[in-house]
């Protein structure tokens, strides 16, 4: 079951010790901290850390309470450096805890989420023994082709 903008914001305050049978947190406090739960996983889904989060494209979003589809495996990462970033804004420290916490899950994220980047032999690079030679008539790797993924001005990929 995925989580939505809003459990994520009130899971971080209750790592901060804000929990929510205690404070009541003002809907303007709220909304900031959703900015900064947006602003942060925009900036992992440009470091290539994508889950299909619903990135909102203004400033003014009503998607507070609607389904994130974020993986259960990428929870902790979020809610915890989500509380990093909160944290000053409120006036507390951050317990060493919860740093510690919240930069492990972030690396067991970037573990879980990292892909090594295609590449290409070179056409200098020899097949081996285990290739057969007679299928390219060269004891080498065929030369690179073109790339696949062709940019176009509008942000498209064709391929």
């Amino acid at each position: 079951m995925s989580w939505t903008k809003r459990q994520f914001v009130q899971q971080a305050f209750d790592e901060l010790g804000y929990a929510s049978y205690a404070y009541s947190l003002p809907e303007e406090q709220l909304l900031q901290s959703k900015h900064r739960l947006d602003s942060m996983l925009a900036t992992w889904n440009g470091m290539g850390i994508v889950f299909g989060y619903p990135l909102q494209s203004t400033q003014v979003s009503d998607d507070f309470d609607e389904p994130t589809d974020i993986p259960d495996y990428a929870f902790e990462a979020i809610y915890t450096n989500l509380a990093l970033r909160i944290s000053s804004s409120i006036g507390k420290a951050v317990p060493t805890w919860l740093a510690k916490t919240a930069r492990e899950s972030y690396k067991a994220l970037l573990f879980r989420t990292q892909r090594p980047a295609e590449q290409q032999f070179p056409e200098t690079l020899p097949l081996g023994s285990g290739n057969k030679t007679w299928i390219y008539n060269s004891p080498y790797f065929r030369a690179p082709a073109e790339n696949l993924e062709i940019f176009d001005g509008d942000g498209t990929v064709e391929f």
